[in-house]
């Protein structure tokens, strides 16, 4: 079996693909194949990516799937790894830029903790012209660690403390195998991560092996732009609540199916729809606190159903009531609480 597989997903990316494929072909590692999985560009996307394939001295290593139309990152992302044949499976976009040794230092960690199911990195950012703006994205992250799930959580602290930045994971392909294809989700990074922590472990470093490029187009926080209209601000923070609340449906997916498999025990299935609940009901009550043209009675209910999730505990209601006086703020002081603000860096270019 090939020990890696890169799963390199392009839509309309023909300013950066290039030099994302480059890096792609001249990683410092040889067992690897490179599954090309573009969705349906309109641009000049897959005929930049054919005459680099054509003419590189790895093109061995690719396969570039039949271009098909426009089906979106998720079913995008079934077909590919359907495709890959690698024991670990590592996600680059066509706009990103993987470090040359990415596949090398991800497979080492996989070889030496065979419980890790998921790795992610540290990342650096870069803008649409390639410039740094920001050195180091997870911040406080200065050395190797492995995160667990537990058997408890609380609001939205749903990863263990674990990073879950999808520009840079990389997954064992058990997480592909044992699990039907997505298709509750609209990304696939937060599944993965999560059936991650089904099966075993996560593991970070801090070497930076990817940067990552946010302009126009991206799907991901990078698209959040500072605007000077607050109530637009805060409604495209609370869509981004709203969006992982939907994730919450494949996560029951993923735990029964798990379950079915022998993979789990019925404590265990149990605990896990309980940290669901509580993790949609935040989710829920994070959306309403947000959005500016929530009114009191959703947010009542939904504040409702946070208490009833965590068991009416003391924590819970201390939550509820700062919720509620955030929820309570004009527009223009909730924006202060919620705007999207992008790490600094001592290195943070200005």
């Amino acid at each position: 079996m090939t020990r890696a597989s890169v799963i390199f997903l392009t839509y309309n990316q023909e300013k950066f693909v290039s030099e994302a494929l480059r890096a792609a072909l001249e990683q410092d590692f040889d067992d690897y194949e490179i599954i090309i999985a573009d969705d349906g560009s309109t641009d000049a996307t897959s005929e930049i990516i054919s005459r680099l394939v054509d003419t590189h001295a790895r093109r061995h290593l690719v396969r570039f799937l039949p271009k098909e139309p426009n089906m979106g990152l998720v079913r995008n992302w079934n077909r590919a790894i359907a495709a890959a044949r690698g024991e670990v499976l590592v996600v680059m976009a066509g706009d990103d830029i993987s470090s040359a040794d990415r596949l090398a230092v991800t497979f080492q960690i996989f070889k030496d903790n065979p419980e890790v199911m998921v790795v992610m990195s540290q990342v650096s950012i870069i803008n649409e012209s390639g410039d740094e703006i920001v050195a180091e994205w997870e911040l406080q992250r200065r050395a190797d660690s492995i995160h667990r799930a537990s058997a408890d959580s609380f609001g939205l602290d749903f990863w263990y403390g674990a990073p879950t930045l999808g520009a840079c994971g990389s997954y064992r392909r058990v997480l592909s195998t044992a699990f039907s294809p997505i298709d509750a989700a609209k990304a696939e990074d937060e599944v993965f991560i999560y059936r991650g922590f089904l099966l075993g472990s996560l593991a970070y470093t801090p070497k930076n092996l990817v940067k990552w490029r946010w302009h126009g187009r991206n799907l991901s926080m990078g698209a959040w732009s500072e605007v000077d209209a607050p109530a637009t601000t805060l409604a495209t923070v609370a869509k981004f609540y709203q969006g992982r609340a939907e994730y919450c449906e494949q996560f029951r997916k993923d735990s029964q199916q798990a379950y079915d498999q022998g993979l789990l025990t019925a404590d265990r299935l149990e605990s896990e729809r309980a940290k669901i609940r509580k993790y949609e009901a935040a989710l829920r009550l994070g959306f309403l606190t947000i959005s500016p043209t929530a009114k009191w009675v959703p947010w009542l209910a939904a504040a409702g159903r946070f208490l009833l999730s965590h068991s009416l505990t003391w924590r819970a209601w201390r939550h509820v009531v700062i919720s509620g006086i955030k929820f309570s703020l004009p527009i223009t002081q909730k924006v202060r609480h919620f705007s999207p603000a992008r790490p600094t860096s001592p290195n943070q270019k200005t």
